[in-house]
Order: C-alpha cells, then structure tokens, then sequence
C-alpha cells in the first residue's frame, strides 16, 4: 500500500503498472504510451464536463441538447469546452505527469474524476434509465479515482458548489432551500468519502497520510515559504523551465501580453452583454474550484524554477484552462445591439485563442528535453553499469555520482529506484548485491555521501573485490576511479599545508573577485582529505567583523571551485577560529575527482579585497570516532542500509583516537528521519535536537552493543544511529561518526 517514510493508498495504480507490464513487458514506450492515454482522456473529458457546465449555468434541459447547434448560449459552451480542453492538453505543466512512468497517479486519478463529473451531469436532469445507468457509474468512477490518488476527494464539494451556484439548479426560493437540494444531490458521493476515508485511515492508520518523518517535518517547516514567497503561483502563469529559457526569454513578455487581452476580451464581453449572471457565476465557480484543487496539496506544494513538483499541479490545471477559457471565450449573449461587434470580436477571440494554444505548445516541447535527455541518459547509465558487471563478473561495483535529476526531469533518487533497475526485467541478470551505491533510502540530499561507508569498502580485506566508478554525466560512461586503501591510514598527518609554500611563512594571498588559482597543483588523493581550511588574516577577520550587522556581510561568501564542482560558505555564519572550513569529503563532487589536481578560491559579494594566510587540505580521522554494523545479524548491504538477519543485531564502536575522549555519547533518529534533513551536513558538532533516544556510556570502544541498547525501538522504518566522543565533563569531541542506517 505505501513504501517506506510515505503512507498512500493506490491500489489502481500498481493496477495500471501491472496491466501495462501484461501487455509490453519490460518496453518503456508501453508505458509511456499509457501515459499519453491517459492525458489525452482527461483533455477529451474536461471538454465534456465545461459543455455541460455551460448547459447548466445557462438552465438547459437534456431534450434541449439535441438543437444546441442553433443556440448561441449552448455553442459558446461547446466553444468555451473545446478552448478549455485545448488548453489544457498543450499546458506546459504537464510534463512531468505524461514523461514519468510513476507520476501518472495525477491523469489517471483525473481522467477517473472528470469521468464521474461528466457522467454526473449528464444523468443530472434525465429520468431515463441511461440517466440511472451514467449515475451509478459516475459513483465507481469516483471510487476508482479515489483508488489512484488522494487529490479525488475534492469531487464531492466540487459537484455541490457548481449545483448551489447553478443559474437554474435547483429551482429554489431561498438559498437554504439551494444549499440542502444540492448536498441531497451529491449525497452518493460524500458517502462514498466517508467510507473511504474510514477504509483509508484502517488500511493505513493515519486519515491525512503523504509523507513521514524528516521530510514529513520539513515541507510542514517550509510551508509558509513554499505558498507565499517563493514565486510559485506566479510559475503557474508563466511555466517556463528556467534551466531551459532562462530569466529574460521573450515568451515571458509574449505571455503577459496574452493574458492582458483574455482580461479585456472577458471586460468587453461583460460590457455587451444582454446579462452577466452566466459569466460571473462561471468565474467564481472556476475560482472555487481552483482552490479546491489546491487545497488537498497544502503539504507538498512546491513548484521550483524547472518546474519541478508540476505533478502537484495536475489537478489546478482544469479550473485554470476552464478559466483562461472563460476570459478569452466568455459564456455571453450579447444584447442586440451589440450583436454585430461580439461577431466581430469573436475572430479575434478565436486567434488569441490560438496564439495560447501555439506558445503553450512551443514551451511544452522545450519543458520536455530535459525528461528526453533523462531517459537516454538514464538508459545508458543502465547498460554502463550492467556492461560493467559482465566485465568483472568477480567483483563489486561502487558506484558515484547517481544520476538523479536533470533540469527538473527525475531520475534516480534513491536507492530502491536502483535496484529496481538493477533487477529482471529491466535488467538483464540480478546485479543489485554486486553494485554498491551511496543513495539515501529515501529523498535526500544529491550530494552527500558517508566517507566512512566509502573508506570500509576501500580498506576491507576483500577490497581487491571492489572496482570504483563515477558516472560522467557529460560524456554518458562510466569512468574508473582510484580509491587506494593506503590513503584512508589513520597515520596520515592531520593537515597538509597548500599554502603558503615552505619558505614563505609571511606570504598573503589577496582575493579580489576574480578567482586566483592556487599553486602548484595539489595532487593529493580526494578520499585523503576531509576539510579545507582557508585562514584569514587579522585584518581580514577584523573587516568581517564590522560587517557583521551590514547587508553586505549578510551575502559575503567564499567559493572553492574545484574539477568536479564547487562550494560556497557564507563569510560571517561559517568564520571559526580565524579559518572557513570547508567539508569537502561528505560530498560525491569533491570525491569522484580521485586526484584534487587544482583549487580555486572566489570571493562573492565582498566589498573589500580578503587577505588568505593559510589554505591547508586536513584529515578528520582523528576527530570523527568509527561505527560498523557486526556484518552477521546486521548486515549493510549493496545501497548503504542494515539490514536484520538474525535476533541480535549488534554494532561496534571506536572513539579511542579522539585525543580526551573518556566515552561516547549516542543518537538514534525518528523512524524514517535522517539527521542531514535537519543539519545539512553530516559532519555535526553538536547534539541533535530531534533525536528520538540518547544514550551515553563510560567506554570509548565496544563490541557488540545491541541496537536496543542504544533505545527500544518499537515502530518499523528507516532509521539512523551514529555517536561523537565526549570528554569527562559530556561535552563532545570533534565530530559525530558518519551515520550507520538501518531498517527495522
């Protein structure tokens, strides 16, 4: 019913998945295919359900449907459906939904829905038994797009604002009058809600669902950000992939202009016509449901610059094509004086029309090359990796930089997407216990990767076993790369001193904003070195300090750019000690380099020229203590998480070469949260405030210490556990181990 650290209920859709696999089997295009099927569905659906919805608004009976071709009212609601439609099947929101497999959750729960809408109001006002027939079957239509996704809930408010506010529905003397026919109405169908809403919260135990634990807690964090100010509505109108057009492209001006003149067609039309009852309770109407479309998305809304998280959308996209719609085509007679302009006016209506229909189309195809792009990429990656394994058929892959985005199109984000790939039938032979991944097991960060996990594999005895990779995302292979385990020996010096060079202890290095180059090359293995430590002189530090309170100090940073990528500290938050200390190797850019040849240092928005001391490439083997599963009831397997495989689980520990360590204390997350989710980082110095147990002991190393010695773990999930040395006193010593995940 639902996966790990999410809680759904979709049974439909593994339905569509399953059926899909019947017919095509392993082929992709199948699938996609299907999901063409079931956009063009919900198009065809959203023009019968405004059609009728104009036929209501405007009070016409099933009889009168025959001869609508000669009313003008009954023609402009088949214009305004077939506008409605149109725009909605080219809305360059929809990418998202029809290129990737999964999220045809959305179309399917939608062609479902609009499906019992449409059968609904046509047995609205028919005694026949089609009338009895299409209104069960708009009942089990309902129930199926219940069955496919959440977001079906809104039908039954939806049915009963569009009833209350029918022009001639039902015909009633007073709104209390209204208000009770039209629930009587849709009473079927907040029926059938109750009922689901009872299965639901049975099957699954919780009534609202969606996501748990650190992601759960981080979209309910942003939520304020993520409705209010971060631009998203205004992606809505303008839905333009900015890694593909860019801030300044000209369709953004071309589209406001376009709306401009929906905006004055639906004025003019107001101003001529013979009444405006239609017309205005249409817009509100469409308004409402809009925000009812909206509403059931309060968690997850997020629609970002690539227009990422457009699947949240899907379902606001009806009402906001019924209301462009409305505006370009009102559903307006005009008065018979102003008979001779509507017609006028209508040639004009139908090119800007036509002109949305066009620049929506454009924009559509250009959102689509980045989901393009992802799946060759994506399938290539695939055969590198399985071509890989058939090479070496004796040992294991270890694999960086996963794929896991391209411009918003999505690809592999987390470990359980990758062994699906790795398993028949989309590969094929099973290769998933031989490929060794660093993915989180849910959504997380692209970036971070445990450097201890990556130093286990380097320096166990069956390292001649392991063959590292790095996946060349401009090249699409795969390209060898050297972990030697001789560069993870605790005996290595704490810090390496890049500059200034032997000679020259007085030498400074002045950063304008250009960057300066550091030499002479480094050449030093990128797994060997854990910071960069950039010092600053005092006056460089005394600077900073009077900027502490200024809008310049607030956006001062430092970037150090290397082979592979960058990172970028603000100046004022990450000063300790007179050095910005970059923590490079808890990041797959820095380490997929394999050989640190030449680094960069930029200063960004410093008003003042920064003046460098020192720059020195530094081991934590010393400050961050060791945690490991046994590798018999608790076993890590291929994609990072331990696994039970026996009744007593047990981890080890060691913090004894942290200089003063006298013990250890240890964390436990929530089930299904990860400490990075709520740090950024995996290197912490302090304690976590939302760990679920903390636990300490008096002994610096140990063997065997169950996993219920370190709290009662009662619920099942993901979770993480990781410790830090502590001196006498409990105040803790360098930094948290990397975490040790695991699955109950």
């Amino acid at each position: 019913m639902q996966a790990e650290g999410t809680t759904f209920y979709r049974p439909l859709i593994s339905l569509t998945l399953a059926s899909d696999y019947f017919f095509f089997g392993a082929n992709a295009a199948g699938f996609h295919l299907s999901n063409l099927f079931f956009q063009t569905a919900s198009s065809l659906l959203l023009y019968l359900v405004v059609t009728d919805i104009g036929r209501l608004f405007l009070g016409q009976k099933e009889e009168e449907a025959e001869i609508t071709d000669v009313n003008q009212g009954s023609y402009r609601s088949r214009l305004t459906g077939l506008a409605a439609a149109s725009l909605f099947s080219v809305s360059p929101l929809h990418c998202e939904v029809v290129a990737w497999i999964i999220a045809r959750v959305d179309s399917v729960a939608c062609m479902f829905y609009l499906a019992s809408m449409a059968l609904f109001l046509r047995a609205l006002n028919s005694k026949s038994k089609f009338g009895k027939a299409a209104f069960l079957m708009s009942n089990f239509s309902f129930i199926l797009s219940l069955c496919s996704k959440e977001m079906a809930i809104i039908l039954p408010p939806t049915l009963f604002v569009l009833l209350f506010l029918a022009q001639d529905y039902p015909q009633a003397p007073s709104t209390r009058q209204r208000f009770f026919s039209a629930f009587k109405d849709t009473l079927p169908f907040w029926s059938v809600l109750v009922f689901y809403l009872v299965f639901r919260t049975l099957a699954l135990g919780t009534i609202s669902g969606g996501y748990q634990g650190s992601i759960g807690e981080g979209l309910s964090n942003s939520l304020v950000k993520r409705w209010l100010s971060d631009g998203s509505f205004m992606r809505v109108l303008m839905p333009l992939n900015l890694d593909v057009f860019g801030h300044g492209h000209s369709i953004f001006k071309t589209l406001k202009l376009l709306y401009i003149l929906s905006v004055a067609s639906f004025g003019a039309a107001l101003l001529t016509a013979r009444t405006r009852t239609v017309a205005l309770k249409s817009i509100v109407f469409a308004l409402v449901w809009l925000v009812l479309c909206l509403l059931p998305t309060y968690q997850v809304w997020n629609l970002t610059e690539t227009l990422q998280g457009s699947r949240f959308v899907y379902f606001a996209t009806m009402p906001l094509a019924f209301l462009l719609a409305l505006m370009i085509i009102p559903p307006t007679t005009p008065k018979l004086k102003n008979q001779i302009l509507d017609r006028l006016l209508m040639p004009l209506r139908l090119v800007l029309l036509a002109s949305f229909i066009i620049i929506f189309a454009t924009v559509t195809i250009k959102n689509n090359q980045p989901w393009h792009h992802a799946m060759k990429e994506l399938k290539d990656f695939q055969i590198a990796i399985c071509n890989a394994a058939d090479r070496k058929p004796d040992k294991n892959i270890v694999i960086l930089n996963i794929p896991q985005s391209y411009r918003g199109a999505h690809m592999i984000y987390n470990g359980a997407t990758m062994s699906v790939m790795l398993t028949p039938p989309l590969a094929r032979q099973a290769i998933v216990d031989r490929v060794y991944t660093f993915e989180p097991a849910t959504f997380g960060d692209a970036d971070l990767i445990s450097i201890s996990r990556l130093r286990r594999l380097a320096s166990m005895p069956a390292s001649k076993n392991n063959v590292f990779y790095a996946w060349d995302r401009n090249k699409f292979s795969l390209t060898a790369l050297k972990i030697d385990p001789a560069d993870q020996s605790p005996n290595l010096p704490d810090a390496i001193s890049l500059f200034p060079m032997a000679g020259n202890p007085h030498e400074t290095l002045l950063l304008s904003k250009d960057k300066i180059a550091l030499s002479p090359p480094v050449d030093l293995p990128a797994s060997q070195i854990d910071t960069i430590k950039v010092g600053l002189s005092a006056s460089s530090i005394e600077k900073l300090k009077n900027l502490k309170d200024s809008a310049e100090g607030k956006d001062a940073a430092l970037t150090l750019s290397f082979d592979q990528g960058s990172m970028t500290l603000p100046l004022l938050k990450s000063l300790n000690g007179g050095a910005i200390t970059f923590q490079v190797s808890e990041h797959k850019s820095w380490i997929k380099q394999g050989l640190v040849k030449q680094l960069n240092l930029k200063t960004v928005g410093c008003p003042f020229e920064l003046e460098i001391a020192s720059i020195n490439a530094c081991s934590l083997l010393k400050e961050i203590p060791t945690l490991q599963a046994d590798g018999l009831d608790l076993i890590e397997s291929p994609d990072g998480i331990c696994r039970t495989h026996g009744r007593r689980p047990t981890f080890s520990y060691d913090a004894t070469q942290i200089p003063g360590a006298t013990g250890i204390i240890c964390e436990v997350s929530r089930p299904n949260s990860w400490f990075e989710h709520y740090s950024g980082t995996l290197r912490d110095r302090q304690q976590a405030p939302n760990a679920l147990y903390i636990t300490n002991w008096d002994k610096t190393k140990g063997r065997g210490i169950l996993l219920s010695c370190a709290g009662p773990l009662k619920d099942h999930g993901f979770y993480q556990i990781k410790i830090a040395a502590v001196d006498k006193d409990g105040h803790v010593l360098g930094y948290f181990s990397d975490p040790l995940n695991f699955q109950l």
